[in-house]
């Protein structure tokens, strides 16, 4: 599936009066400016400009001249988030389909994006390493968690990558009730905990001494059984 496909139902925001450019086309150049690593619209702009007669017939649009970044950014302020997230992750589900695979997971901050506290917006990202795609992104909003925004998201994931198998996280995703979840799906997870965790550290270092002398004692049991049974004559 093309990604032009999966934008194709994200609805007109703007009004009938006055419409110049066609609502998919200014969605297509915006697009293909993002893949030219332009993030900027007055960049999307002067940079097509000169090559605009080859651009607007495929993109769909009919006027002579790009459209005015001024008329871009109005469209961009119209679509909501959600609706961009669900055309995205529906293209990237078609490309992994249900090949197995395993995500990262780690919150992330725009430093050039404010919320409306004023501070750095925050998303919690998906990445698969293997196919070297993100899988998803999903809002921390002001007073959340990451462990709280990945709990909540988990089935609608799950669902949509079937081969995502694994969710591998740092110390903030370690919490009991988001991995029991994971679990509870059918999918594992990895914590990697640090050393700026000094407490959970410990007791994690301490859970698995616990554990290796637990298999070392069944092992020594073992081996004392067999020598048993090797001086009775009654292995096989």
């Amino acid at each position: 599936m093309q990604l032009f496909e999966c934008i194709k139902d994200i609805p007109d925001p703007r009004k009938r009066r006055g419409i110049r450019h066609p609502f998919q086309a200014v969605l297509k150049l915006l697009l293909l400016g993002f893949t030219c690593r332009l993030v900027a619209v007055e960049h999307m702009t002067s940079f097509f400009a000169p090559i605009w007669g080859r651009l607007k017939e495929p993109l769909g649009f009919v006027r002579p001249k790009v459209p005015d970044p001024t008329t871009i950014r109005r469209i961009i302020n119209g679509i909501k988030v959600e609706q961009i997230q669900k055309a995205f992750e529906q293209w990237v589900s078609s490309l992994v389909k249900s090949n197995d695979t395993v995500g990262s997971v780690d919150g992330k901050a725009l430093r050039n994006v404010k919320g409306e506290n004023g501070k750095p917006k925050m998303l919690l990202n998906v990445f698969a390493h293997d196919i070297k795609l993100a899988l998803a992104e999903y809002t921390i909003q002001d007073k959340e968690g990451e462990s709280t925004v990945l709990k909540a998201a988990l089935a609608p994931l799950f669902d949509r990558y079937p081969g995502l198998k694994i969710l591998i996280g740092d110390a903030a995703f370690a919490g009991k009730e988001l991995n029991e979840a994971i679990v509870a799906l059918g999918r594992d997870y990895v914590c990697q905990i640090k050393g700026n965790q000094p407490l959970l550290k410990k007791y994690l270092e301490e859970w698995f001494e616990e554990k290796k002398d637990a298999q070392h004692g069944r092992a020594t049991e073992i081996k004392k059984k067999l020598k048993r049974k090797v001086s009775m004559g009654s292995v096989d």
